[in-house]
């Protein structure tokens, strides 16, 4: 097994974390990232936190979650993934797996740059999933509280399992499991 960068491309920030060869967690880091300004300050983003990382693109693997479609920049969610998935593909390849959240299975679950388009509301802020599955491997009864630039994800955890009846963020916004600030 190589090395892996996870990415989460926010609207204002890039975060990147670096797994070794056994999954172990060898590097954290986050960069400003000012997504709504055009699609080269994630390309900007990218390449110094590679810089920062020691990594070349095409020496890792790289899995891919996002909140960034949701800036001014894009018209829509879907416009957003797809040119978010697209900026990302050109500077780390064509391997790069992104996390979508298809359905109310807790199975993680990844697609290719080939299937963006289809899953792409799938993919669409699909990070408060993907850290809930996380924690849940870990920590089978707790509540996770994500805080971000804008918003904070509340999570309940039970027996392994991400509780949610509502995945979307419109639905999660009125059930107060998203809040909006």
């Amino acid at each position: 097994m190589s090395k892996t960068i996870g990415w989460d491309i926010g609207g204002a920030n890039l975060k990147a974390v670096l797994l070794g060869e056994q999954g172990e967690l060898l590097y954290a880091k986050q960069l400003a990232c000012p997504l709504w300004l055009g699609l080269e300050k994630l390309t900007e983003s990218i390449i110094s936190m590679l810089e920062l990382l020691g990594c070349a693109a095409y020496s890792v693997n790289h899995a891919v979650t996002m909140t960034g479609e949701l800036v001014d920049l894009f018209n829509n969610r879907q416009e957003g993934v797809m040119q978010i998935a697209q900026c990302v593909s050109k500077h780390l390849g064509q391997d790069i797996l992104f996390y979508q959240m298809a359905d109310h299975s807790q199975q993680v679950s990844f697609v290719s740059i080939d299937q963006v388009s289809i899953a792409s509301s799938a993919i669409a802020s699909a990070n408060w999933h993907a850290s809930a599955s996380l924690v849940a491997k870990k920590h089978p009864f707790s509540l996770l509280v994500d805080i971000g630039s804008t918003t904070t994800d509340i999570i309940s955890i039970i027996n392994g399992q991400v509780i949610s009846s509502n995945w979307t963020d419109a639905l999660r916004l009125q059930q107060d499991t998203l809040l909006y600030t």
